[in-house]
């Protein structure tokens, strides 16, 4: 299942009011990607903020239910597998990845 990755190396996550924030600035949604609710739940409990250090934190769309870095943990660079270039689901975003 693929995640955005919201957080860099040596950036600061935190979550504040279902919003991502990068060393205190609130995080834009790219253009076009609609809004999500992320929860504060795992390593993200409200008030809680996560060093990335030399890792990258990620984040599932279905806040609510999804197995990601609030859970695992940060990913090294040595684990991605390669580059998302198409949505099949939801039907209704069929296409490639801009």
């Amino acid at each position: 299942m693929a995640k955005r990755i919201v957080g860099m190396p040596g950036e600061k996550i935190s979550l504040r009011e279902g919003k991502v924030y990068i060393n205190g600035v609130e995080l834009e949604r790219p253009r076009g990607v609609p809004p999500v609710q992320y929860y504060n739940l795992g390593s993200l409990a409200i008030g809680r903020e996560i060093d990335c250090g030399q890792g990258y934190f990620m984040l599932g769309d279905a806040s609510i239910d999804s197995y990601d870095s609030r859970y695992t943990g940060l990913v090294t660079k040595d684990r991605f597998r390669g580059r998302a270039w198409c949505i099949v689901w939801p039907y209704t975003r069929i296409g490639f990845v801009k």
